[in-house]
């Protein structure tokens, strides 16, 4: 079964597969596309945000980050979606949390962020919920996204793409406003970062990424 994975910025993202290759059975074939894999650190400029496009972060190849307007890579993402479903893709997964508009497609298309928020809102069932997201500039629109009572949503910022402990100044930001659970809300928050995040909370942290993940293994169970 070949499981088609498009990051918004540049693939391969080693980081996610190495994070999450004991979670897939070895018959799953991951294929890599990325938005921005044409682009170069020359070209970034050419499509940073401004006031009011909506801002996306991910990963570049060389493993740093990129910040971005969602508007310039749309047309890139649908361009992807044609060439794996063209490579046998039956299940694509876009490797964001970020919301997205309709895309064409034939596959099953997972967008994280029309799934997720909806899960963790009933799993925080009122509490005070604690999100993580990349940058700053996120924490207004994120806001516009969830559902929750705006005394029970407390926010702060932390890139995956740098050093660990802009993660973890996050979680302690949360610790000390009372959160009593944590979402990371970025594809590029790993593992590692979650139980970093778990012991400076003391409390439950979910990490979209192995979420989805598991939500992928149910589509894929029994297929060839």
């Amino acid at each position: 079964m070949k499981l088609g994975v498009i990051t918004v910025g540049q693939s391969p993202r080693t980081d996610f597969t190495d994070d999450v290759a004991d979670s897939f059975s070895p018959e799953v074939e991951l294929l890599q596309r990325g938005a921005l894999d044409s682009f170069t650190r020359e070209t970034l400029p050419s499509i940073a945000p401004v006031e009011g496009d909506a801002v996306l972060v991910s990963r570049m190849r060389d493993g740093s980050q990129a910040t971005f307007a969602e508007k310039h890579i749309l047309p890139l993402m649908q361009e992807a979606i044609d060439d794996l479903e063209d490579r046998g893709c039956r299940l694509i997964l876009l490797l964001c949390t970020g919301k997205f508009p309709p895309f064409r497609h034939s596959s099953i298309l997972i967008k994280p962020q029309e799934i997720l928020p909806g899960v963790v809102e009933k799993i925080a069932g009122g509490k005070k919920l604690g999100i993580i997201v990349p940058e700053k500039e996120q924490i207004p629109q994120m806001r516009q996204w969830w559902s929750v009572d705006s005394e029970n949503l407390i926010a702060a910022c932390g890139s995956p793409y740098g050093e660990i402990k802009h993660v973890e100044a996050a979680a302690e930001e949360l610790r000390d406003q009372g959160a009593e659970l944590v979402y990371l809300d970025c594809m590029g928050y790993t593992r590692e970062m979650k139980k970093k995040v778990s012991e400076i909370t003391g409390k439950p942290v979910i990490l979209p990424r192995m979420l989805i993940v598991r939500i992928i293994n149910e589509l894929l169970e029994g297929q060839g």
